[in-house]
């Protein structure tokens, strides 16, 4: 089976996945799907996910990861899913900072 093949098989496996599914390995699908056409299929489904899953500090600290992570790939996603992160950590320093960088270079 070819790599575009396989990948792409693994992609439908992923968003085949429970929304609990993709929220306990949401920093690892964002890392392997990106530059992919379902990246997003992917984080349009991870913005709908119900508020009542994303209490979990180390789903938190996966959104925040899995931002951190696409930076440099996506800004705009990279903001919008630290935005999602801050609304259950509120206080959360490195959150608030990425949030205020991510907006100001959008912006220019």
């Amino acid at each position: 089976m070819n790599i575009r093949r396989e990948l792409k098989e693994q992609a439908k496996e992923i968003l085949n996945t429970s929304d609990e599914g993709i929220l306990n390995d949401v920093d690892v699908y964002y890392k392997v799907l990106k530059g992919t056409s379902v990246f997003t299929t992917l984080h349009d489904r991870v913005k709908n996910i119900k508020s009542s899953l994303l209490f979990n500090h180390e789903i938190i600290e996966k959104l925040r990861d899995a931002a951190l992570l696409l930076e440099s790939y996506d800004m705009r996603t990279s903001l919008e899913l630290m935005m999602m992160a801050q609304k259950f950590r509120p206080d959360g320093a490195l959150i608030s900072h990425k949030i205020a960088e991510y907006k100001v270079k959008l912006k220019d």
